[in-house]
């Protein structure tokens, strides 16, 4: 079985530990028993990086002010410096947020809309970017156009065509907000074509990147979207409350943007105005490059998307094909994360196999619906499907046994149902 074993390791790290379980204990906190399906949403910190942490914190607390006048501000010059280096961006252009709605509320609120100003977004913008429109409506009364993205997706040549109907309809766009990778269903939208319509219409470009560093290569100068934002605790490995906010040189003026939080360090400048958000534990920010150092330990990001794209799309073929469904998204426009229609069409039914996954199995998998735009099968009836994500610490095993589990769940929640 040993040999067995290692004959199937086709990725392991630089000291020579495979891919998969060996993987989650050595470098992990992830409890043994835990099948944690839905990294995406919260990320997990190695161990590694949790040390350099720990290490910064006794530096902050050993000599306080040095920290908060001195060696902070060192630390975070070589994280953005690491960060614009990542992402092909000037440094100076690119600042450090706690997340991806700091980073898009600070945007949205410093922009200065008035009633009647128009944002487009897509039907599949992250729920913050959904809630923080309606607040924006209701305070500033300004307009939202949705732009609807059926599902099952063929081809980003849906988008792009609904997008473009959108703009011709509506010529007076001032923004329009597109997700690099989705959340829910998780989508690689073609920002790239995307980006380059919305400019053709002289509206400004705010991409969400929430979920594309470390999954996908990300260029922000060949991009030119306006505003970019990237969150670094899901795919970077960096601790929780890491995220980047890159903003147009031509775009920053000594008001605007502002972070959410103004405070008394005054650096008006536009990385000036960032760094320094009031008294905190910046200590999340500061140890981002060991997050970046620990992918260069699993040998690169090549090597780590190369396992957890081809482990995700074997994953969601597999439980497609067990489940005699299909998949929300091509392998194509997918990253670490996949869709896969769940086998039943009760909502009902789906809250009970999660609960009882997660309460009896420890695995944790999330779920979602979308409108069904197939026609004759079921219009006005919700696709429901779990979204997947894949990471270094997970085996095949993990995912294939969901093709048992689920089928074995609804069919014991339709038993209860009858008794």
């Amino acid at each position: 079985m040993a040999n067995e074993s290692k004959k199937q390791c086709h990725f392991k790290d630089l000291e020579g530990t495979c891919f998969g379980h060996d993987l989650k204990r050595k470098y992990f906190y992830l409890n043994d028993s835990f099948c944690n399906l839905n990294h995406g949403s919260f990320g997990t910190v190695p161990k590694t990086v949790a040390a350099t942490q720990f290490n910064h914190f006794l530096e902050q607390e050993s000599f306080p002010d040095t920290w908060f006048r001195q060696t902070y501000y060192e630390y975070i010059n070589n994280t953005r410096t690491a960060l614009a280096n990542l992402v092909n961006a000037n440094v100076d252009d690119l600042v450090l947020v706690e997340n991806a709605s700091s980073a898009v509320n600070s945007i949205l609120r410093s922009l200065g809309f008035k009633s009647g100003d128009k944002i487009l977004r897509l039907s599949t913008a992250y729920g913050m970017v959904i809630n923080t429109l309606e607040w924006m409506v209701q305070t500033m009364g300004i307009e939202v156009v949705i732009v609807e993205v059926e599902f099952p997706v063929i081809d980003s040549s849906q988008i792009l065509n609904a997008v473009t109907a959108a703009l011709d309809s509506n010529p007076d766009i001032k923004l329009c907000i597109f997700s690099h990778i989705s959340s829910m269903p998780a989508l690689i939208e073609p920002v790239q074509l995307l980006t380059s319509l919305a400019h053709l219409k002289h509206s400004l470009v705010m991409i969400d990147g929430a979920h594309a560093p470390g999954v996908i290569d990300i260029d922000l100068t060949s991009l030119n979207a306006d505003f970019y934002l990237g969150n670094c605790h899901k795919w970077l490995f960096a601790p929780k409350g890491t995220a980047f906010l890159h903003v147009k040189s031509a775009l920053q003026t000594e008001l605007s943007p502002e972070p959410t939080v103004i405070s008394s360090s005054g650096d008006f400048s536009f990385v000036g105005r960032y760094k320094y958000t009031g008294t905190r534990d910046y200590t999340a920010f500061t140890s981002i490059p060991a997050g970046l150092q620990f992918i260069t330990q699993l040998g690169g990001f090549q090597s780590v998307r190369d396992y957890s794209h081809t482990l995700a799309v074997q994953a969601a073929e597999f439980l497609a094909a067990a489940w005699n469904t299909s998949l929300l998204v091509p392998p194509a426009m997918s990253g670490f994360m996949v869709n896969v229609i769940l086998p039943t069409s009760d909502p009902s039914a789906v809250t009970y196999v999660t609960n009882t996954l997660n309460s009896t199995y420890n695995i944790y998998m999330v779920t979602g619906s979308v409108p069904d735009s197939r026609l004759g099968l079921g219009i006005g009836q919700p696709l429901l499907f779990t979204r997947l994500s894949a990471q270094v610490y997970l085996e095949m095993a993990d995912f294939t046994q969901l093709g048992v589990l689920v089928p074995s769940l609804l069919n014991e929640y339709n038993n209860n149902l009858c008794k």
